[in-house]
This record gives C-alpha cells, structure tokens and sequence, in this order.
C-alpha cells in the first residue's frame, strides 16, 4: 500500500545531511519525492556512504542519475524501462530481480544467475522490498556481493510463505538458519 500523502510530505529542512553522513547504506525508492531521492543519492555520495536504489515505480531516470547509484535494484520489467549502459560511473552492480527465475548479477566480473528459492509462495506482496532490506543487511554486515544476493533472494522467498508484507518479513536468523539448509 502506498500512502503518496505521507510518502510526499518532506519537509525542506529535514537533516538529510546529517542522518546519511552516519548511514552505513542508504536505501531509496521511486515512491518519494525524486528531490529528496537526488539530494540523498548526492550527500551519500560524498560520505561515501553507498546507495541501494530500487526503481519502482519506473520513472525517465537520467543514465547520469543511475550511475550514481552503487547497487540498482530493478525487477525484470522494471529494468527493461530503464536506460543502457548503466554499469558505469559509481554503480557496482545491477541486480535484477526476477522472481521465481532468481536474480540476475551484473557487475564488473560479468553477468551471473543466482538461482530462486523454492517455496510455497502465499503472497508475494512486500517481496522486493524485503529483497532489499535483506540486502542492505547482509552487504553492510561484510557478506560478498553473491552472498548478499543469496542472503536476501532467502529472505524474499520466506516472505511470500505469508499472507501480509510486514507479516511475511522474516527475522535475521530465521534466514541464516534457512540458508544452512
């Protein structure tokens, strides 16, 4: 459910500044204000904090914008929409998302397919964006890239054995215990 009331009411004075210089990672979504996705995209890029950014809902993002993105996090339609060449510039990898056919990895050392968990999905409401929690959890906590796919890939398919997306997000060790299996 999207709230575009409270999802487009940001102050100017919000301290945007002060709370991303601090961030281990700043995660962003197309369901905010593009200005505040900018100004944040650009104070952490001068923190050298890195950025997640999931472009949902697909809007005409510039190739420049995107290249400052570090990890872009599109599902397959998603990414169809969006601009070649956006493995440049800061951009560390592409990772796009697609459902029960995994994720596909595109980053420096090419192009890699990291198989779908399989479950018995219920809903898969709330999917990506427990994707990319997950994802920005492992990567700060000091997983490889393919691992932190692998971490959050566990984590989205737990979330579609739920009916409900805050319902369906699994806990931190629930994932790790499914992933030793």
């Amino acid at each position: 459910m999207v709230a575009p009331g409270a999802n487009n009411a940001w102050p100017d004075d919000l301290p945007l500044e002060e709370i991303i210089a601090e961030a281990s990672i700043v995660l962003l979504q197309n369901e905010i204000p593009f200005w505040v996705i900018e100004k944040a995209v650009d104070i952490a890029m001068e923190h050298e904090v890195p950025t997640i950014f999931d472009p949902a809902p697909v809007d005409h993002f510039s190739v420049s914008f995107l290249q400052k993105i570090t990890y872009l996090t599109p599902n397959e339609t998603e990414f169809k929409q969006l601009p070649d060449n956006i493995l440049q510039g800061n951009t560390e990898a592409l990772l796009v998302t697609r459902g029960k056919d995994g994720v596909r990895v595109c980053d420096a050392s090419g192009d890699a397919d990291i198989a779908a968990v399989n479950v018995d999905v219920k809903d898969s409401t709330g999917a990506g964006d427990t994707f990319n929690g997950a994802f920005a959890v492992a990567i700060t906590t000091g997983k490889t890239l393919r691992d932190s796919v692998c971490f959050a890939n566990q984590a989205a398919a737990q979330s579609t054995t739920k009916i409900g997306a805050q319902v369906g997000m699994p806990l931190f060790e629930d994932i790790e215990a499914n992933l030793k299996k």
